[in-house]
């Protein structure tokens, strides 16, 4: 029997309910995942395409939850899929201008960093932690995998690493990103919808939380 039964989810939908910019179960599948369940995201998935997603919005929304997992998530998630779900498309294939790719991560991870010094330069504190992090950062992560916008917009994608970073207790990360999305043009209440979704599920699969809820935090001033 799957972990999330119907009356549970029913109350996911409702915390998400208010706020349809951010689709609830997209933070709830990205949940599973980063809490180590990516056996329950095949279930709610199904739940989902019978319950909560259109016959008409299937195709994409299926191909925005994909673009939000990875390794063994990704795979459950497959594995749940409909024949005619199934998008064998390579979307990044194309996306080959290096120097532009740059320019938008670069621009993507300093919308959500406004607050911090000399970021993406010679001085950056993460380039003095380490190079190789660095560089994998500022010429991988960003460019070819958070920006990418072909799938998820900027937002969306905030959304999607705010919920992993909860996920795995990341506070201090998360902080910022939460501080980014707000930046960016969500609400704290929509962030804390994106929060409360992935404490419950959480709470509901019993698992042990080191740390307090970690709070968002108010509108920064720059």
């Amino acid at each position: 029997m799957p972990a999330l039964e119907h009356d549970f989810i029913q109350q996911l939908a409702a915390l998400g309910e208010p706020h349809p910019r951010f689709k609830w179960y997209i933070t709830a599948i990205v949940a599973l995942s980063s809490l180590n369940y990516p056996e329950e995201i095949g279930p709610l998935y199904t739940h989902l395409l019978e319950h909560y997603i259109a016959t008409g919005d299937q195709v994409e929304q299926t191909r925005k939850i994909k673009e939000s997992l990875t390794g063994n998530a990704m795979r459950e998630l497959y594995l749940a899929t409909p024949t005619h779900l199934v998008d064998n498309t390579c979307y990044r294939a194309h996306d080959l201008d290096a120097g532009g790719a740059y320019e938008r991560g670069d621009e993507f991870l300093k919308s959500i960093y406004r607050d911090v010094p000399d970021l993406n330069t010679e001085d950056d504190y993460v380039r003095k932690c380490s190079p190789d992090y660095f560089h994998l950062v500022s010429r991988l992560f960003y460019p070819y995998i958070f920006s990418f916008d072909k799938i998820l917009d900027k937002l969306e994608s905030s959304q999607v690493i705010v919920s992993s970073l909860i996920g795995i207790e990341c506070a201090g990360q998360a902080r910022n990103h939460m501080k980014g999305m707000l930046w960016n043009g969500a609400t704290r209440e929509e962030v804390t919808m994106i929060r409360d979704i992935v404490v419950a599920i959480a709470e509901r699969l019993g698992v042990h939380r080191k740390g307090g809820v970690i709070p968002v935090p108010e509108l920064p001033a720059v």
